[in-house]
């Protein structure tokens, strides 16, 4: 008996951090808002992810504390992508070293 038929998959959410994959480039953020494709209202803010809208990110460094990492003005950079060139990533807590970090970094 296969349990992963049975088993709901983990969706995206608001604050998760994400490893865009695209051709060879990796790009990580962490999700800030949900858009429609078609500029509507959605509804994934109320009621979860809906498998449709794209996800806003800001862009982060994988590195030990995930900080955000700036444009040349000094804002936040951004990105919007689909779901389906995503996956969500593990976040790890502070060790020795200093600040969070992602698990399994170069597996994408």
């Amino acid at each position: 008996m296969n349990k992963s038929k049975f088993e709901k998959k983990r969706s995206f959410r608001l604050g998760d951090v994400i490893c865009k994959v695209y051709l060879y480039h990796l790009r990580y953020g962490r999700i800030v808002n949900f858009l429609h494709p078609d500029g509507l209202l959605t509804s994934s803010h109320e009621h979860g992810y809906n498998g449709k809208d794209l996800l806003e990110c800001i862009e982060i460094s994988p590195r030990s504390g995930l900080a955000r990492k700036t444009d040349a003005e000094g804002n936040a950079k951004r990105f919007i992508t689909g779901p389906e060139h995503c996956k969500i990533c593990k976040v790890l807590p502070m060790d020795k070293k200093g600040g969070v970090r992602i698990a399994n970094l170069l597996q994408p």
